[in-house]
């Protein structure tokens, strides 16, 4: 009797699994649809920073004498962006960003640049 009610208890407790995972999934589910809209909707901002970009490196490659396309210059001031993500699961995207980051900065300054 014992191991029909064990056998019982168990299949209610695997019907009860069943019934949480599903609506785990479908809040998953949710979250994936929620930021392919995020992603879909920065695209335009995206594309607009990547046609920047493309019109200095093409002004860069056009020779045009200018401090800010020059490598090397004859101060001792640098300046360094850093792009992180501000929320979601990226927690260890960040952390390796940001001590990316201080290395860079601890290099330059060790090299008496200052950021």
């Amino acid at each position: 009797m014992s191991s029909q009610l064990a056998l019982k208890s168990r299949i209610i407790s695997t019907q009860s699994l069943g019934k949480i995972f599903k609506a785990q999934e479908m809040i998953a589910s949710s979250h994936i649809a929620k930021a392919r809209d995020i992603a879909l909707n920065a695209k335009p901002y995206s594309d607009a920073i990547f046609d920047a970009v493309q019109a200095l490196v093409a002004h860069h490659e056009a020779n045009i004498k200018h401090p800010i396309f020059g490598k090397e210059h004859a101060g001792n001031r640098v300046a360094v962006l850093a792009l992180t993500s501000d929320r979601g699961m990226a927690g260890a995207f960040t952390s390796s960003i940001i001590r990316e980051t201080e290395a860079l900065l601890a290099k330059l300054d060790a090299e008496g640049k200052h950021a």
